[in-house]
């Protein structure tokens, strides 16, 4: 990759990050503006009969959307409203590309396992065409995390100093992902979550190298470093079993307190009262709604003729911090994401 090359995404995901809309209070709007329509919005959902069971379930009853299990290429026939596509969808790439193609927006699931290459050709794709194209970042419209970046954003703790990314059993969260193929999918989606909660990216990756393990696992087991602006990032993944009962948690340490976001809408703070004050618990049923609000929010922008909360920029995190884990796995060094102003520096 050329120093060009790489400025140009740097740029991309720096101004994807900082340009995410906010989207609190959201949920009703979305409702109303989707109501207002006779029609169904239908969306075609490209995935396993297991997936498509458990996606029916968790969407359920949702105003004016229904889902249809099709093909990619019954869906191009039928001319859906738009299309879902699930991220163990095989060959999910040549799909997406061909459904823009045909003019059918596309919703794909989170995260983007693919090669950088792969996003540059999707990216011409999208940029090629006017139907909207995103990815299903179901966490954002959760609302212990929009309450969080709204903590963060307005410096309710003060300057951060640092940020703990605790993963300890993921398939207690019914939005992450879980796959034998791809057990780094789970940090992919909570970093690309951290990264949108700070709207800032995330800098540089150091994972710590073991001889006898394959890339896969010692990144979905064991300890890596990171780097934002000022500040360092500690990611655990392997289990912490004084806290076995939380599928992962945030904690972001500030010079005014602290707050804690955790798997299922779980959202605490601490500040100068000294005391954790708990803002919501934990509740399973709050994953069909963040995934109801994400759907209608991809129906609305098709209707509005816009992009989508969740845009094809975001995918690129996922590119690259994929990439990089396994370079510094291999290397035992740290590696940088985006290209960083000239004299800035850091050490991994």
């Amino acid at each position: 990759m050329n120093r060009r090359s790489f400025l140009e995404r740097s740029m991309v995901l720096t101004a994807g990050l900082l340009s995410v809309p906010a989207i609190s209070n959201k949920a009703n709007t979305i409702r109303k503006e989707t109501a207002k329509e006779p029609h169904e919005f239908i969306f075609a959902a490209i995935c396993s009969a297991a997936r498509f069971g458990q996606m029916k379930a968790m969407l359920g009853p949702s105003a004016g959307i229904k889902l249809v299990k099709y093909t990619p290429a019954r869906a191009i026939r039928k001319k859906v409203s738009a299309a879902w596509i699930a991220r163990d969808y095989r060959h999910r790439q040549k799909h997406l590309i061909r459904l823009l193609a045909a003019g059918i927006p596309v919703l794909a699931e989170a995260p983007y396992s693919e090669e950088i290459s792969d996003f540059d050709s999707l990216q011409k794709a999208a940029c090629s065409t006017s139907v909207p194209a995103g990815i299903a970042l179901y966490h954002r419209f959760l609302p212990a995390c929009i309450s969080a970046r709204e903590l963060l954003s307005a410096g309710r703790i003060g300057k951060l100093t640092s940020v703990q990314v605790q993963i300890n059993q993921p398939e207690r969260d019914p939005l992450l992902p879980s796959y034998s193929f791809l057990p780094e999918a789970p940090l992919l989606v909570l970093l690309n979550l951290l990264q949108w909660l700070l709207s800032q990216p995330l800098l540089a990756i150091r994972v710590g190298r073991k001889e006898t393990a394959t890339p896969a696992s010692a990144i979905s087991n064991g300890m890596s470093m990171g780097a934002m602006e000022d500040f360092p990032v500690r990611i655990t993944t392997v289990p912490n079993f004084y806290e076995n009962s939380s599928a992962w948690s945030m904690l972001f340490i500030g010079e005014k307190g602290q707050i804690r976001l955790g798997a299922n809408n779980l959202l605490e703070i601490i500040d100068t009262s000294g005391a954790w004050q708990r803002q919501s618990g934990e509740d399973p049923n709050k994953a069909s709604l963040s995934i109801r609000m994400c759907f209608e929010d991809f129906a609305l922008a098709v209707k509005e003729g816009r992009q989508p909360e969740g845009k094809t920029t975001d995918m690129l995190p996922d590119c690259l911090l994929l990439n990089a884990m396994h370079q510094s796995l291999q290397t035992g060094k740290g590696e940088l994401l985006v290209e960083l102003p000239f004299g800035k520096a850091i050490r991994l």
